[in-house]
């Protein structure tokens, strides 16, 4: 079974100051979670023909140093069992020298790609292994009932946008976060990031995008809300 994988920080990785995109990372926390599925016969392909889909719903990510341009990183991945409807799947990053410096825990849903209806984690037929190693839980976004927010523009959705469900894929919306920073914020180290997925959209769609002083962010259409995002430094 594929628990982890190596890569080198190239250019298209990292930011204007030669630090890894907190999109890139999400990147590659979706490549090694569905070739891990491969790994033990759960390809996309086999589960959606038999009427399932993995769909990340929440995911928080800690930050003790983020890495740089040019440094070889080992990500690793585990199944840590169900918790509600979510399936829970914890990332680790590790430096050239072993050490931990970034964590992640994200929190996943199994969905009919037909109906869109959740099936719940006694439903689903097929045996996820559960993991021993990385024994920590990244608690997942909760925002403050009493946030009042300001316009922040707006994002049309794009071809280039889509995942293969056809929807909007997951890292892109931490673009439209950090996008949303004040200017002086990006050359300082991020520290967490929070996102919470609350409905799909596709092209021909457009997201109001809202923000706060705290940068708390909120991406809606049509009176829902699409996604909700904190990032502290």
């Amino acid at each position: 079974m594929i628990t982890e994988q190596s890569q080198e920080l190239c250019y298209r990785d990292c930011d204007l100051y030669k630090r890894l995109r907190p999109s890139a990372l999400l990147a590659f926390f979706s490549q090694l979670a569905g070739e891990q599925l491969d790994s033990i016969g759960l390809p996309h392909q086999m589960l959606w023909d038999n009427g399932y889909v993995f769909v990340l719903v929440k995911i928080a990510v800690h930050f003790d140093r983020v890495p740089n341009l040019g440094e070889t990183v080992t990500v690793t991945t585990a199944p840590k069992g169900t918790k509600s409807l979510y399936f829970l799947r914890n990332f680790e990053v590790k430096d050239e020298n072993g050490q931990s410096i970034v964590q992640a825990t994200s929190y996943w849903v199994v969905v009919n790609p037909d109906s869109r209806s959740i099936v719940r984690p006694r439903e689903f037929p097929f045996a996820l292994p559960i993991m021993d190693s990385l024994d920590f839980v990244l608690p997942a976004l909760k925002m403050p009932g009493d946030i009042a927010f300001e316009p922040a523009g707006e994002y049309n959705v794009m071809f280039s946008d889509l995942d293969y469900n056809g929807h909007m894929s997951n890292i892109r919306y931490a673009d439209l976060a950090l996008n949303l920073l004040p200017k002086e914020a990006p050359n300082r180290p991020i520290k967490t990031l929070q996102i919470n997925y609350h409905h799909e959209i596709s092209t021909g769609q457009t997201i109001l995008l809202q923000k706060t002083d705290e940068l708390f962010v909120r991406g809606t259409s049509k009176d829902q809300i699409i996604f909700d995002a904190l990032i502290a430094f």
